[in-house]
């Protein structure tokens, strides 16, 4: 769902994605209530018809943000799972990424899309959402089927494996931002690996 088209009128006289980049981090830290076009406008240092005549509102402000944060980057608790050299260190590094990204220093504890765009009132925020742990799935699941295709892992299927992993990862940006502590979440990444491949 591509919402990043452009409406016509008179130039923008601002840098959009300096713009989404300012939109980003106030609804990440606001959530979808708290931010608005008056407080990125003037973030900014443009007017509200000047956003308006680019985003056209705020539900489509949101959806570019989104679209935005989701962008492949570098940073992606993804890289390392497919740098490990085992599967139980790949699921690991994984989660240990998820907890370094939902803590990074500067930012809004959590997950753009996990602790605001989930629970947001815009229907397309939710289907982005729906689309992008669809996307990260079907990454990440090759690796769990070619590695937990010997007998005694069969009995759970490697589908089952690969949500159960990205559920612990949604869990652990919720918990990021209700403020539990880094030490503590990372110290239970190893017995939430074993959960998944054992």
């Amino acid at each position: 769902m591509n919402v990043s088209k452009q409406l016509p009128g008179r130039p923008r006289g601002f840098d959009i994605d300096q713009a989404l980049d300012v939109a980003i981090e106030g609804f990440w830290r606001h959530g979808y209530e708290g931010f608005d076009m008056n407080t990125l406008a003037a973030a900014i240092g443009t007017s509200k018809p000047a956003l308006y005549r680019v985003f056209h509102d705020k539900a489509a402000l949101f959806l570019r943000a989104i679209e935005r944060y989701s962008q492949p980057g570098l940073e992606r608790p993804s890289q390392s799972y497919f740098a490990a050299a085992s599967l139980y260190e790949a699921v690991e590094a994984f989660l240990a990424g998820v907890i370094a990204k939902s803590l990074k220093p500067g930012l809004p504890a959590g997950c753009l899309l996990s602790v605001v765009a989930a629970v947001s009132p815009v229907p397309e925020a939710r289907k982005l959402c729906q689309q992008s742990l669809e996307h990260l799935a079907g990454a990440l699941m090759p690796r769990m089927a070619a590695e937990c295709s010997d007998l005694a892992l069969q009995r759970v299927t490697a589908e089952a494996r690969t949500w159960l992993l990205i559920d612990i990862a949604q869990a652990f940006a919720i918990r990021s931002r209700m403020g539990f502590e880094r030490e503590a979440m990372l110290a239970s990444v190893p017995s939430y690996a074993r959960l998944v491949i054992e």
